[in-house]
């Protein structure tokens, strides 16, 4: 899943920045540009944030079928996040992910379209109390 990759292909330290950049496919074709620094690092866990944008292509006109409907989405927005790793294994340990989208869903009904607009917030939460070995 193109937004749970994370990691640099580089060694890191503090205050760390990379790139990645991805394509959605499916539902919502999108592209997704984040950009990752590290705030904190020691022995034990590692702090990252990230700073995201999400964007349709505009020059995109072709519907997905979504529920036996075509259905296209346009918009875009922004995705913030933090996340504890542990130094050791690089597994989670935990992440606080904001997401603001805006945008329009065109849906092809009975030879015409339909235009709904849209406004999407997400926080996602994420703990894990698991130790990883």
């Amino acid at each position: 899943m193109p937004t749970a990759y994370i990691y640099s292909d580089q060694p890191i330290k503090k205050k760390s920045k990379w790139t990645i950049s991805s394509t959605l496919k499916g539902g919502i074709s999108a592209n997704l540009v984040r950009e990752f620094t590290v705030q904190e690092i020691n022995d034990v866990q590692i702090t990252v944030n990230g700073v995201s944008k999400i964007t349709t292509d505009p020059n995109n006109k072709e519907f997905a079928t979504i529920n036996g409907m075509p259905t296209r989405f346009e918009g875009s927005g922004d995705m913030t996040s933090t996340l504890v790793l542990d130094a050791k294994t690089g597994w989670i340990i935990s992440a606080n992910v904001n997401q603001q989208i805006d945008g329009k869903n065109i849906i092809k009904a009975q030879g015409q379209e339909m235009t709904i607009p849209i406004k999407m917030s997400s926080h996602t939460s994420l703990n894990n109390s698991s130790t990883v070995k």
